[in-house]
């Protein structure tokens, strides 16, 4: 149960700390409504040449990805994502990584796929497939379609997906009845609503 929960919380710990975090409320173009997730790692991006995306693992630390650790601006990435900040060496920074996924939306019409996202846990755009007999086609054609769109194969990370999708019961939970993730700070999804 742990493991089948694991995306959805990261999703939705992704989007709290986009919406949440000063620096990049003061950062967003005006306009209506609060920044995207997306839109708010794109913003780290362009700060922080390469930018390949944040987690918050099971112990609460900050982990980004940036094409080069020795470099990182540790001063810039503190003030967006405070000073617990753990380094990893990634292989693709933020944009390149968006900008496969979205040249890669066909792949959702590929039966069986249930999920494409770019996957900041691993630095990969990440597709999922439904769990079953036809998993492995659908990997099969998802490779092909990728390899059409000229997304590089060892930048995609293809995963039979249990969840398919984020887990609405679940999110409801977090959001308005059950508080905050285990091992976050407390309040940290106060204010953020259902976005259905």
């Amino acid at each position: 149960m742990r493991n089948s929960l694991r995306f959805p919380w990261i999703v939705v710990l992704l989007l709290t700390l986009a919406l949440t975090t000063p620096a990049l409320a003061r950062s967003a173009a005006p306009g209506p409504g609060p920044l995207s997730a997306d839109a708010a790692l794109a913003e780290v991006n362009r700060a922080v040449p390469g930018f390949g995306g944040m987690y918050v693992d099971e112990a609460g630390v900050v982990n980004v990805w940036v094409r080069d650790p020795g470099t990182a601006p540790m001063g810039t990435l503190k003030r967006y994502f405070g000073e617990a900040v753990r380094l990893h060496r990634g292989d693709y920074d933020f944009a390149q990584l968006a900008a496969w996924r979205n040249r890669a939306r066909p792949v959702l019409a590929v039966a069986g796929v249930v999920l494409l996202d770019v996957d900041e846990r691993t630095n990969r755009v990440r597709v999922g497939v439904a769990e079953g007999a036809n998993a492995r086609r659908a990997a099969r054609a998802v490779r092909r379609e990728m390899n059409r769109r000229g997304v590089p194969a060892a930048a995609v990370e293809i995963a039979q997906d249990r969840t398919r999708g984020v887990d609405a019961k679940f999110v409801v939970r977090l959001v308005g009845l059950g508080g905050d993730p285990p091992g976050t700070r407390p309040g940290l999804l106060d204010g953020l609503e259902p976005l259905w």
